[in-house]
């Protein structure tokens, strides 16, 4: 087994904002892995540029990819913000629009800060897709994104939808509460 992450804000491994962090303390810690099996994003880089080329890079050659194709991950676990971003992929950012790359850097200016991103091209390519969403601050914007229009610049998780895999949504009563019936069953 193997551990990619998604994405990673502008932070080093120990900031208590690193999604490594988290995840590490969370599971991975506990988990029989070696540190081999575990591909963490460089976000402590100054250039959030490099950190992606060098993930992706990373990506690229565990896959054993050729030059245009997409790594097809097993399954991927997404959260997502109570304004409907998943991944670093925010409304509005540049990121929401590349094609080609496996992994960019996204300026998020609501936030003054880099990110260091999957692309919705890539998560698309995967086998299975999970979306864990939880609380009732995430409520309308789950509404929005699973029954709204499709606007996926505003509504980054939108984008989500695996080409040739699964899809599904794991939602607490909170976040469910403002969803209709046929879309609960």
């Amino acid at each position: 087994m193997k551990v990619f992450f998604g994405d990673e804000r502008h932070v080093g491994p120990g900031h208590a904002d690193s999604n490594f962090q988290m995840a590490a303390d969370a599971m991975l810690s506990k988990a029989p892995l070696q540190p081999g099996q575990i591909h963490r994003i460089k976000g402590e880089y100054p250039d959030s540029g490099l950190a992606a080329s060098e993930y992706e890079e990373v990506i690229r050659r565990e896959f054993d990819l050729a030059v245009a194709a997409f790594p097809r991950f097993d399954l991927i676990l997404l959260g997502m913000g109570n304004e409907g971003h998943t991944l670093s992929l925010f409304p509005g950012t540049k990121a929401l629009h590349e094609m080609q790359r496996v992994v960019t850097h996204n300026w998020v200016g609501k936030l003054y800060t880099d990110r260091v991103t999957l692309t919705a091209q890539a998560a698309n390519n995967a086998a299975n897709i999970i979306f864990m969403i939880a609380g009732c601050d995430k409520a309308s914007a789950l509404k929005a994104v699973l029954e709204g229009p499709h606007e996926p610049d505003q509504l980054p998780a939108q984008m989500i939808q695996p080409t040739n895999g699964t899809l599904s949504w794991l939602i607490d009563e909170a976040a469910g509460s403002m969803l209709s019936k046929e879309t609960l069953t």
